[in-house]
């Protein structure tokens, strides 16, 4: 019997990444935890009742999630180490200006604001509330699961360099509070959201990859080509908004860290190292004088 051609349909592979897990219900109830701990913490933050619900969880394409955002809006991008690819969180502008305007002691109603992009002394100042959520965010996954660590913050959904295909997993927030109203959306690649068998891509990394790769020596020579992102950190201090916006070129803030106190060296944002910053002809270099913390703790779980 030969098929009716009339009902035979094109399939697309490129869509197979988004079809739905067999076990998204461990995935939803982590989201849900998640959603408990950030209206928590955003009432704590926010200084009013905030309630924070899980709306939505579905899997999409990249370029589908893009067609149906807003702009300006307000992206946070993030590391998702020592997992491979990009995560995204997406604050809604009712609820960043609405916090913005809490911590400036300006309760008046300003919805145009929510029409235009953050500024930088903005995103400074809101800097302790984007770390907050992806705090939360991070603290509900498990042990091995994604950093969440804070790379960048754009307007613009369409400029982060993930390919417009690509299967994501897309977590809808709802945020209410007094005089709020908002949401929050979590997008990370649509493996995070299969069965812990297969959670965080261990399936696609065993087997035929590494048959592929070779040997130990092949895959080491891979890896040394990769590149980590080196930083220095120094100890801050806190200071009030007031004698922020005095600061003019010329002024000296002191810091609570001593001319004795050794730096940090952080790793893709881990600290590996601690030491000194020292002169090496016309730059400066960093002196290493002992591991950092979380080396370590690697030492003694190795030991």
């Amino acid at each position: 019997m030969e098929p009716n051609s009339s009902n035979i349909t094109d399939f697309d592979f490129r869509q197979m990444a988004t079809q739905p897990c067999a076990n998204m219900r461990e995935f939803r109830n982590l989201q849900e935890e998640c959603a408990r701990r950030l209206g928590t913490g955003l009432s704590a933050y926010l200084r009013k009742p905030t309630s924070v619900m899980l709306q939505n969880v579905r899997h999409i394409t990249w370029a589908e999630y893009c067609a149906q955002a807003k702009t300006p809006t307000c992206l946070l991008v993030t590391s998702l180490s020592p997992h491979p690819g990009i995560g995204t969180v997406e604050l809604a502008p009712s609820l960043v200006f609405s916090a913005l305007a809490g911590l400036l002691g300006d309760n008046e109603e300003t919805p145009s604001a929510a029409s235009r992009e953050l500024t930088a002394i903005e995103r400074r100042l809101l800097d302790r509330l984007f770390h907050l959520v992806l705090k939360y965010l991070r603290e509900t996954w498990p042990e091995d699961g994604p950093s969440f660590a804070l790379e960048s913050v754009l307007s613009e959904i369409s400029t982060v360099g993930i390919v417009g295909q690509e299967g994501i997993a897309l977590v809808e927030f709802a945020v209410n509070g007094e005089g709020l109203s908002g949401f929050i959306c979590l997008t990370v690649p649509a493996r995070f959201a299969r069965p812990r068998r297969q959670e965080f891509g261990a399936d696609e990394v065993s087997g035929p990859v590494l048959r592929k790769m070779g040997d130990g020596k092949q895959i080491l020579r891979r890896v040394q080509t990769g590149k980590v992102r080196v930083e220095t950190v120094l100890t801050g201090t806190t200071i009030k908004i007031s004698d922020l916006a005095d600061l003019e070129p010329g002024d000296v803030l002191g810091l609570s860290q001593t001319v004795t106190t050794p730096l940090s060296l952080h790793i893709n944002g881990a600290e590996a190292y601690t030491g000194f910053i020292v002169p090496a002809g016309q730059r400066r270099a960093f002196a290493i004088q002992a591991l950092g913390k979380r080396e370590h703790e690697a030492g003694r779980l190795t030991s």
